[in-house]
């Protein structure tokens, strides 16, 4: 069996099931149950049942398995699998590769297994670095060492997790509709993902999102990183301060003004009392008529006031700390953005 596209592997499950008399008209992929076909002439819901799934090989290869089951209970199976571009030519990028992998809301702080890894990097590798985030243009941010993908959940950005050696260990999805999802054997105790290059001797920002480190990213220039859970904050903070034990830390929190209690700047505590090099917490102040869950982070700041006003609020945070090289920092910044 030759190597085929994706939409030729979908061509070629649909004539297995016609074949067998399914009355099907186009393949439903990824099912959590089997499908129900009737077959030519027959009312009903139908006696025949298929399911299709997508699998991901070690390769990088993408292939499907279906199975059909006839009325009388009889099971046949038929797998196909090829390259995501044309079938000779190993295109290495492609957009109309359905996710292969199950996301979680809660990523894992064990270990990983190598499958699930092995997963990760090849989703990783086949994802383009060039394209268009739904969800990062409503926010106003740019594209900062991540790649993306146009599938079931629109134009989606997928933002890579390392450690602190940059291992990858996984990556965060963010959909078009604002839902985030991490792939299934994410270890992200002490993983982040780095916006631009970290120096040292280097003040380091963190926040918790990737919309929030960017928006801080491009208010200061600073060296930025996600922690991507305000749960993380203090395990990055511990993992930088291994690497970069001269480097203060910069966080920028959410102010959860709207929670019984403020989470994120309650983990951004935490975080700094790990920072032995000393550091800053600063976190967006709103007006007092402004509150809830849209009004807690830097872009909501920029979005509600505008850059103008959050560059203020940051300038005049950096201005007010007695660590010498975030003050050395904060007047290049300040010479930067003309203040």
């Amino acid at each position: 069996m030759g190597y085929m596209t994706f939409e030729q592997q979908q061509a070629k499950h649909l004539q297995f099931l016609q074949e067998a008399g399914f009355e099907v008209a186009s393949l439903i992929i990824d099912s959590s149950e089997f499908i129900r076909s009737r077959t030519t002439g027959e009312v009903g819901r139908g006696e025949y049942a298929y399911k299709t799934v997508t699998r991901m090989l070690n390769n990088g290869m993408v292939g499907l398995m279906t199975w059909r089951r006839s009325e009388k209970g009889e099971v046949a199976t038929y797998k196909t699998y090829g390259w995501p571009g044309n079938p000779t030519g190993k295109e290495k990028y492609s957009s109309d590769i359905p996710s292969q992998i199950m996301y979680q809301q809660i990523p894992c702080d064990n270990t990983p297994l190598d499958s699930d890894l092995d997963k990760i990097r090849t989703f990783w590798n086949l994802s383009s670095p060039c394209g268009i985030s739904d969800y990062l243009r409503r926010k106003g941010v740019g594209s900062y060492r991540i790649r993306f993908r146009e599938n079931q959940y629109g134009r989606v950005a997928i933002v890579p997790i390392v450690d602190i050696h940059g291992q990858l260990y996984g990556y965060q999805m963010l959909n078009s509709d604002g839902s985030k999802f991490f792939a299934k054997g994410t270890r992200l105790n002490g993983a982040f993902h780095a916006l631009n290059n970290l120096t040292d001797d280097s003040p380091i920002g963190i926040a918790e999102s990737y919309v929030t480190a960017a928006t801080c990213l491009e208010l200061t220039h600073m060296p930025m990183i996600t922690a991507f859970t305000s749960n993380n904050l203090e395990h990055v903070a511990m993992a930088l301060q291994e690497r970069y034990p001269k480097n203060p830390l910069v966080i920028f929190a959410d102010n959860d003004t709207h929670l019984s209690q403020n989470k994120g700047l309650i983990s951004a505590l935490n975080a700094l009392d790990r920072a032995k090099s000393g550091g800053l917490i600063l976190t967006p102040k709103f007006r007092y008529d402004l509150s809830g869950p849209g009004y807690s982070d830097w872009n909501d700041l920029v979005r509600v006031s505008g850059r103008l006003c959050a560059i203020e609020q940051v300038v005049e945070g950096l201005c007010q700390t007695k660590d010498r090289k975030i003050k050395r920092f904060y007047t290049s910044v300040g010479e930067l953005l003309d203040f």
